[in-house]
């Protein structure tokens, strides 16, 4: 998988561009449709969730999925989740970020993927992690 545009972009702070899986960024078609799932808003096709206009504090990547932290303190990963690094409560790959919420996780300043885990640091100063073990 690609996660290197979407990383580099939140990293410059593209805050309301989003990609897909595959690193695919849409633009709007001129009558102002995108594809499934996705909402023209100045036109660029942006995911129906999470809310697009949230920037991306911090991001991070494992072997085969991507989390990234928003301004309000929440996590939301996507890609492979085999052994449950999306942090979701479940093991289904999500082509779009869902939100962290296996964990009542404190609001996050830092985060790091692994081969098939997560870890965050929260603002408290506490660690978390999700995944395999």
């Amino acid at each position: 998988m690609r996660y290197g545009l979407l990383c580099a972009l939140l990293a410059l702070g593209a805050c309301s561009l989003s990609a897909d899986y595959h690193g695919t960024t849409y633009a709007c078609q001129d009558n102002g449709v995108c594809p499934g799932g996705y909402t023209c808003v100045d036109q660029r096709c942006l995911p129906d969730g999470p809310t697009p206009a949230t920037c991306a504090t911090a991001v991070a990547t494992g072997d085969n999925h991507a989390c990234a932290i928003r301004s309000d303190g929440t996590a939301w990963c996507w890609g492979r989740n085999s052994h449950g690094e999306l942090g979701d409560g479940s093991t289904t790959d999500r082509v779009s970020p869902v939100e962290v919420t296996a964990m009542s996780l404190p609001k996050l300043t830092a985060i790091s993927g692994g081969g098939e885990h997560t870890c965050a640091i929260g603002a408290d100063h506490s660690v978390w992690c999700w995944g395999r073990n």
